[in-house]
């Protein structure tokens, strides 16, 4: 068996197995709302944009991190959003 076949299985099961499932169905039911995914969107960006400058200066950026902070607040307390991060991060998902 060549690494490609093995590669192959591999993406296969990948895709078959439940915590992918669920990932997917919660990243599914974001696409049906626009807004939200606009929110998740503008997060992401926060989260990118504050890691990015902490990497670069080495100094966490106290109003980025803010803005990443206030951002994630509210969108945990939209349902739908909250099940979306709870399937990412309960099983270590972080595919787009």
């Amino acid at each position: 068996m060549n690494v490609y076949d093995t590669a192959n299985r591999l993406a296969a099961e990948i895709k078959e197995s439940e915590e992918y499932i669920n990932y997917k169905m919660a990243r599914e039911t974001l696409s049906l709302n626009q807004d939200l995914k606009k929110r998740i969107g503008e997060f992401e960006m926060a989260r990118y944009d504050a890691q990015i400058t902490q990497m670069q200066t080495g100094k966490e950026d106290t109003e980025k991190m803010d803005k990443m902070k206030k951002l994630y607040a509210e969108l945990i307390e939209l349902d739908d959003a909250k099940k979306y991060y709870q399937k990412l991060h309960d099983n270590s998902f972080s595919l787009s």
